[in-house]
């Protein structure tokens, strides 16, 4: 590493290569930025290592997308022809209040869906993202922007057939563990939601969040709604 003398009388210009640029490089790990001040005398030296850390927004939550087949044999999306779909992945960022939810208190086991806090009523977002994944052979590495510690919802959207039967079905897998579908918890809201439930603590370091998306095709049985219908053309 090399080192920068700059002093009093140094230019703005020369002053200006002070300016560190502190955001997240690879994985959890802020930069640490070393600074040497020098006495006027030269008799003396003191060191400060410097690191800026965001204590909101500190999470960053990245989706691998697998495809599976009959034999719970699973491969990444992108490595196979027999999946080449778009997938719409949603994440909501849920505001819940203190009064509302309840806390595993002392929690064995943070990562483990058995031991999430428990929540009766959503109140609101904090925020929504959206991201489009094209999964045939592409190299491009998906990942949202930085969020906030709390109570999430992941929705994958995935392609229905002409009818509108669902096409495929879908599991989330972190670490070891399978996240609980939003179906099988009971809580009230002003907003129907769909997808699975995850939770994070809060933390002042960064946090990077990897999930496995497994899609399996469903058992299309093709039945026609009943009646007329029209889903894709107007009639006169």
């Amino acid at each position: 590493m090399k080192a920068i003398n700059v002093s009093r009388v140094s230019t703005e210009e020369q002053k200006g290569v002070l300016a560190a640029d502190f955001t997240e490089i690879v994985g959890d790990d802020n930069i640490f930025i070393r600074y040497r001040v020098t006495s006027e005398d030269g008799g003396s030296q003191v060191y400060y290592n410097i690191k800026v850390n965001d204590i909101t927004y500190n999470v960053t939550l990245i989706f691998d997308i697998y495809y599976c087949d009959d034999q719970d044999v699973c491969v990444l999306a992108k490595n196979t022809s027999e999946f080449t779909e778009v997938v719409q992945i949603n994440v909501y960022n849920l505001y819940v209040h203190a009064k509302d939810s309840t806390f595993t208190n002392p929690n064995p086991d943070e990562n483990n869906p058995l031991y999430y806090p428990t929540f009766s009523r959503v109140s609101g977002e904090y925020n929504s993202m959206t991201q489009f994944v094209y999964t045939d052979a592409s190299d491009y590495n998906y990942r949202f922007g930085r969020n906030r510690a709390g109570f999430y919802i992941f929705e994958v959207v995935l392609p229905y057939d002409q009818y509108l039967n669902d096409m495929y079905t879908y599991e989330i897998e972190f670490t070891t563990f399978t996240l609980d579908d939003v179906d099988d918890l009971t809580f009230t809201s002003s907003k129907d939601y769909n997808g699975k439930y995850y939770y994070i603590t809060y933390s002042e370091a960064n946090r990077t969040r990897r999930f496995d998306i497994k899609i399996y095709r469903a058992d299309i049985t093709g039945n026609k709604p009943f009646g007329l219908f029209d889903f894709f053309r107007s009639w006169s």
